[in-house]
């Protein structure tokens, strides 16, 4: 049997003998070393991974968990630009946003390939999205709006701020969704959970299926909780009990950041609370 490779590549190792998919959901750009020589992004990967710290392989398990968000994102936002009927404001600002998520996957393709390096990829975002992509395209755009965007910006925020390595606070931000695209492709969400009359309960329901998805963007896996920790404070961690005290910042900046998007798109506070509570971060441990 073929390995499960909807988000992964050949440098991302899956433990989990299965074949879902015979062709590729979304490609990559076609790009070579003349494409991203010089590339502020390309050189900051390698900058990292000269420095030779011990457990490297952490910072590869980062760049795998980066690239499978890329490309879990893209094809949502795919399935949204080619079957919603948006105004062409709002496809122009998803299409900038699914540009990025596609440039960094390809970067990070390149370089893995270049360095003939291997990491460690979460099975959980590959079944998660296997059963979101079959979505109505609004219910993965909600989830991805609300959630999945929230906990990868949340997740690179915290590093960027607290990382001991300058060069992967700047890689953190280079990996940041950009706030004022985020903004504007909100408002227009808003219009349409306006027009559809999207409440509480749809809101709600329209997270069951999802909630695989989510929990491994939220690092619902040992290692890529391991990976995040490394790419903070640049050594292995002892115990579960130093990793979760050192990540429990970002599950409050999740919930903080989800309850806002949540407002921002019409709902009422405490409603947005109630659907905040479904899948509330700060409060449990996703070891």
């Amino acid at each position: 049997m073929n390995k499960l490779n909807l988000t992964g590549s050949e440098w991302i190792k899956l433990d989990l003998q299965i074949k879902i998919f015979t062709k590729d959901e979304i490609k990559l750009y076609d790009i070579n070393y003349e494409d991203i020589k010089g590339n502020t992004l390309y050189e900051l990967l390698n900058t990292i991974n000269d420095k030779n710290y011990k457990f490297i392989e952490n910072y590869y398990n980062f760049l795998a968990y980066v690239f499978q968000t890329c490309k879990s994102n893209a094809l949502v936002k795919k399935k949204v630009i080619t079957e919603a009927n948006l105004e062409f404001e709002h496809k122009v600002i998803e299409s900038c946003m699914i540009n990025k998520l596609l440039i960094i996957a390809s970067i990070l393709e390149n370089f893995a390939k270049n360095k003939g390096i291997n990491a460690l990829g979460s099975i959980g975002i590959e079944l998660g999205l296997a059963t979101v992509k079959d979505f109505e395209w609004w219910r993965g755009y909600l989830i991805q709006k609300i959630y999945l965007e929230n906990i990868f910006d949340a997740i690179m925020e915290y590093i960027e701020k607290n990382s001991l390595d300058k060069d992967v606070r700047n890689l953190a931000s280079m990996l940041k969704n950009s706030e004022i695209n985020k903004r504007i492709s909100l408002k227009y969400l808003k219009k349409f959970v306006e027009k559809e009359k999207i409440d509480k309960i749809k809101m709600i329901d329209s997270l069951m299926g999802a909630e695989i998805l989510i929990l491994s963007f939220a690092l619902s896996e040992r290692l890529f909780k391991e990976a995040v920790f490394y790419m903070i404070n640049l050594e292995k961690a002892n115990n579960n009990e130093m990793i979760e005290k050192s990540l429990m910042p970002i599950y409050e900046m999740i919930d903080k950041n989800v309850e806002s998007s949540l407002i921002n798109l019409g709902f009422k506070e405490d409603d947005a609370k109630e659907i905040l509570s479904k899948l509330r971060f700060a409060e449990r441990r996703l070891c």
